[in-house]
């Protein structure tokens, strides 16, 4: 509970208000935001040692607001009514418990570091309990000389290679990165004569979620967006709907479909490697 409650007290974060990140009145409070699908909710809870507050932001019509977000209109709320009811306290914050302890992790990863980790700082952790995976931040990579193809050991040429060190990005941060223009040095497409590349790195679908059920207003013929990410190989991906083509779509370009009826879906993506991922949902309308 402490370590939920330290996390949750961070002002370095995503769903941080613009422009109160130097804000001297931001209460000392452990808060959580949130916004519903459509739009139609924003909300945000916060908590200290003597009161919990919930903030919800919203149409009683159920009607969608676009720029409705539980970061930019609740949360504001949520820290004046805390500075209402204790501005400036004194109350006492939660202690640690006696089982954490403190060790370095990588500052860029979260997790134990190597040799390569220039950046590090003092976190806690549980003991026995904690991942103990030593950082993989960053990879070599066999690169050609021109270091627009990368191999793997299965096809890496007798000659004509390097060895190159690159940062190491989940596909699921790929997609952030590029929605949020951060710049990073990509690994070079890999070689399309290797095999692997046909069995390995398949689209990683974003949303919807797996063995989620979706409520949607059936008056409004609501859709559900698809997102995906694919690695740096993939130009084009392609989704289909209970074995349906829906269309062929750039890579990292969002797309919807609307459910015709309840019931179960199958969502599937493919890339133009032949690689596929799929999920079920389920969809309800009332």
């Amino acid at each position: 509970a402490f370590l939920t409650t330290d996390i949750l007290t961070k002002l370095t974060r995503p769903d941080m208000p613009n422009n109160m990140e130097n804000n001297v009145n931001i209460p000392k409070i452990a808060w959580k935001t949130g916004t519903s699908y459509g739009r139609r909710d924003a909300w945000s809870i916060g908590y200290n040692s003597k009161y919990t507050v919930g903030v919800w932001v919203g149409n009683f019509s159920g009607e969608g607001v676009p720029e409705l977000s539980g970061a930019e209109m609740a949360t504001p709320l949520l820290f004046k009514i805390f500075n209402t009811l204790q501005y400036k306290t004194t109350e006492q914050w939660f202690s640690a418990t006696d089982d954490l302890d403190f060790r370095y992790i990588c500052s860029e990863s979260g997790q134990i570091p190597n040799a390569e980790c220039k950046h590090q700082v003092i976190d806690y952790y549980l003991p026995k309990k904690s991942p103990n995976k030593r950082c993989e931040h960053y990879k070599y990579t066999y690169t050609n000389a021109e270091e627009s193809l990368s191999f793997c050991t299965r096809c890496l040429p007798e000659n004509g290679y390097k060895k190159k060190k690159y940062k190491h990005v989940d596909q699921e941060l790929v997609s952030y990165y590029d929605l949020h223009n951060i710049t990073y040095v990509k690994r070079p497409k890999h070689n399309p004569g290797c095999e692997r590349v046909f069995k390995e790195n398949a689209p990683t679908i974003i949303f919807p979620e797996k063995n989620t059920e979706y409520v949607l207003f059936k008056q409004e013929k609501q859709k559900i967006i698809l997102k995906s990410t694919a690695s740096n190989d993939v130009d084009n991906v392609y989704w289909f709907v209970n074995n349906k083509f829906l269309g062929k779509f750039k890579k990292g370009k969002d797309t919807f479909f609307r459910p015709e009826k309840e019931g179960e879906y199958k969502i599937s993506c493919s890339d133009d490697k032949g690689r596929n991922s799929k999920l079920k949902i389920k969809v309800r309308f009332i």
